[in-house]
């Protein structure tokens, strides 16, 4: 991502938003991701690397809620 910053503008990569951001990606992918700043003149660049996520298969209700509840026979004494 590219973005033009104010000619003005004081910027750097030590801003509490992006090191809550880079925290996050390190806990939640274990390492697998990475959040790369820079600034190049006018124009702040953000690269965004995530790992490739499979989908899980899918579970029939059903068939979860059958496992889970398992009546057991009551026996009288």
């Amino acid at each position: 991502m590219v973005n033009t910053i104010a000619a003005d503008r004081i910027s750097g990569n030590a801003g509490i938003g992006l090191k809550n951001v880079r925290e996050r990606i390190a806990v939640q992918f274990e390492g697998r991701a990475s959040l790369i700043t820079s600034q190049v003149g006018t124009e702040w660049r953000s690269e965004l690397s995530l790992p490739a996520v499979q989908a899980a298969p899918a579970v029939s209700r059903e068939a979860a809620s059958a496992e889970k509840y398992r009546p057991s026979k009551l026996v009288s004494t």
